[in-house]
């Protein structure tokens, strides 16, 4: 019977390098053969794996990961892959498509499958906590008046906004967070 208050590496300690091999060049070139850097897309696609979906809104999603460009963001129109699935699917909604979009937008990181700047910062504000302080406003300055904010027009801000100098910082801390 094995001492159940011992530690796995006190009793086989010679575990790792039985089965693992015993060099460190072995263990170099392993992780050099095995080892490169995923593409987002492969990121994503492990992502939607993952998920509990039906066959229909896997290729949905499929089809809207092929639509990324590097950065995350959609390069194609949602019309678009709609127009190119429902081809290929019978009884394909508009609002199928756009249901996925929102699903892939919850993947990490944060951001991805946003049409510009303004709508990927959208996204990344709606992900975090909704006791946030500021989040509503931030969420309503990068939706509505980003450009006003990217001209450094801080003063129509705040009268847009309906709030002073201070909350304006606390509030563009938060959108570069």
């Amino acid at each position: 019977e094995p001492d159940f208050d011992s530690q796995w590496d006190d009793r086989y300690d010679d575990f790792s390098a039985a089965t693992h091999g015993t060099g460190a060049a072995e263990e170099s070139e392993f992780e050099v053969q095995y080892s490169r850097p995923q593409s987002l897309q492969e990121h994503l696609l492990w992502q939607l794996e993952l998920c509990p979906i039906s066959d229909k809104d896997r290729a949905i999603a499929i089809a809207i990961i092929d639509a990324l460009d590097a950065k995350g963001y959609l390069t194609t129109g949602l019309e678009d892959i709609y127009s190119g699935l429902s081809s290929q699917m019978d009884d394909l909604d508009f609002e199928e498509v756009t249901a996925v979009l929102h699903r892939v937008q919850n993947f990490d990181p944060a951001g991805i499958g946003a049409v510009d700047l303004a709508d990927c910062l959208a996204l990344q504000i709606q992900q975090l906590s909704a006791s946030t302080p500021y989040k509503d406003t931030a969420l309503q300055l990068v939706k509505q008046h980003l450009k006003l904010l990217g001209n450094h027009q801080h003063d129509k801000l705040l009268k847009l906004l309906e709030i002073n100098e201070s909350q304006l910082e606390k509030i563009i801390q938060l959108i570069r967070r």
